[in-house]
């Protein structure tokens, strides 16, 4: 190996050091009231000329731990999971589409703003609040489903969705960290609405 080589390895690893340190020193999260936890409050999945659509509220309370995280320039990508199955009494249900509708929220500490990036449109939003940018995320509205024609007459479908941080896209550190501390990964329940 090159010098050049080992300088870059050894950089490497101190990046990754200082980020496991800055991970350990934000410390754990205490326990969460029922209310402070990642949920869908509501949906609605509805029919426009051929296209299904959905809207859904969510509620998002990023603890200190994730906050912290935030603006020490780590990244927090959040993401519904989303599902259209046909519900069958007597068997399991059998899954017709999936989706998963990204989010990613950044803190810009120059303009000290907050950015939130529609990781499947590439679209970008800037906020001076961190929660009026947790609100954009947190309100899906006329989110594109599926078209009617993947459907089949006379068949009850149902939505199924929930909202989670996607530990995935984390620095390698507090990936390996998220993978042992759920609360570095909050997830809601899954909600079910009807398909209309």
């Amino acid at each position: 190996m090159s010098g050049l080589s080992v300088r870059a390895y050894l950089r490497g690893m101190a990046m990754a050091l200082g980020l496991a340190c800055t991970a350990w020193l934000l410390g754990a999260p205490p326990a969460h009231a029922e209310s402070d936890r990642f949920s869908i409050v509501r949906a609605h999945a509805y029919q426009i000329y051929s296209v299904y659509y959905l809207d859904a509220t969510a509620r998002i309370p990023l603890d200190a731990t994730l906050r912290g995280a935030l603006t020490n320039g780590v990244s927090v990508v959040i993401a519904y999971d989303i599902r259209v199955v046909h519900t069958r009494g007597w068997w399991f249900d059998d899954t017709v589409a999936t989706l998963t509708q990204r989010y990613r929220l950044r803190y810009h500490a120059l303009s000290r703003r907050y950015l939130v990036d529609n990781l499947n449109t590439g679209i970008s939003h800037s906020f001076s609040r961190l929660s009026e940018a947790l609100d954009d995320i947190a309100n899906l509205r006329r989110l594109p489903l599926l078209d009617q024609t993947l459907l089949t007459k006379g068949r009850h479908y149902q939505v199924d969705l929930k909202v989670r941080v996607d530990a995935g896209d984390y620095p390698l550190p507090l990936r390996v960290r998220a993978f042992l501390e759920g609360a570095w990964r909050p997830s809601s329940d899954w909600y079910r609405c009807p398909l209309n």
